[in-house]
C-alpha cells in the first residue's frame, strides 16, 4: 500500500483532490500512487509537508479542538448561509400572511356554504325554481371553491411552512458550523 494511498485513506480525501492540493493531473496522481512515476520536486515537499502534518496529530480519534486565538473563518459560507436565511425568514412571513388569508377566505366560504344550504332548504326558495336553479349553481360554485381553495390550500401551505421552518433551523446550525474559531 503506497504512502499515498494510506495519506488519503486517513483523512478520507479522494485521489483527484490530492493531485489538485499537488498540482499534478489525476492520472499523474494515479501513477504515482501505484509507483510506476514519481511527483515532481515541488509536489513531492509537498506530500511529504501534508503526511508530517498528518502524523503530528496525536489522539485522530478526538477531533482537533483548535487553538484558542484560531482565526479559521470561512467568509463566503457565511454570507452565502446568512443570505439564504435572510431569504427564507422572507418566505416564511409570505407564507404566514397567505396561511392568514386563506384561513380567512375559509371562514367566508364556510359561513357561504351554511347560508346557502339553509337558503336551499327555505320555503320560499323551494316555492321559486328559477331562483332555486340560481342559488343552487352559485351553491356549487362555493363548493368548488372550498374544496380547492379551503382546507386543502390551508394544509398545503402549513406544509411549506414546516418545511422552510426546516430549511431555516439547517441554516441557522450551518451558520454555527461556520462561524469563527476556535475549531
Amino acid at each position: 500500500m503506497s504512502s499515498f494511498f494510506s495519506f488519503r485513506s486517513r483523512i478520507q480525501l479522494h485521489q483527484i483532490r490530492l493531485a489538485k492540493w499537488l498540482g499534478v493531473t489525476q492520472s499523474h496522481m494515479n501513477m504515482a500512487e501505484a509507483q510506476k512515476r514519481k511527483l515532481p520536486t515541488e509536489a513531492e515537499t509537498l506530500f511529504i509537508h501534508f503526511n508530517q502534518l498528518l502524523e503530528s496529530i496525536k489522539n485522530p480519534a478526538s477531533p482537533w479542538p483548535g487553538l484558542p486565538e484560531s482565526t479559521i473563518t470561512f467568509p463566503k459560507k457565511t454570507e452565502e448561509f446568512k443570505r439564504k436565511r435572510q431569504t427564507c425568514e422572507r418566505d416564511i412571513q409570505g407564507l404566514r400572511k397567505q396561511e392568514m388569508k386563506i384561513a380567512q377566505q375559509i371562514e367566508y366560504q364556510e359561513t357561504a356554504l351554511a347560508f346557502g344550504k339553509m337558503a336551499l332548504e327555505s320555503a320560499i326558495i323551494l316555492e321559486n325554481p328559477k331562483l332555486k336553479d340560481i342559488l343552487e349553481q352559485w351553491f356549487e360554485e362555493v363548493r368548488l371553491d372550498y374544496a380547492t381553495e379551503g382546507p386543502r390550500a390551508l394544509k398545503s401551505i402549513r406544509f411549506q411552512l414546516e418545511q422552510k421552518q426546516r430549511e431555516l433551523d439547517f441554516l441557522a446550525a450551518a451558520l454555527e458550523d461556520y462561524a469563527s474559531g476556535p475549531y
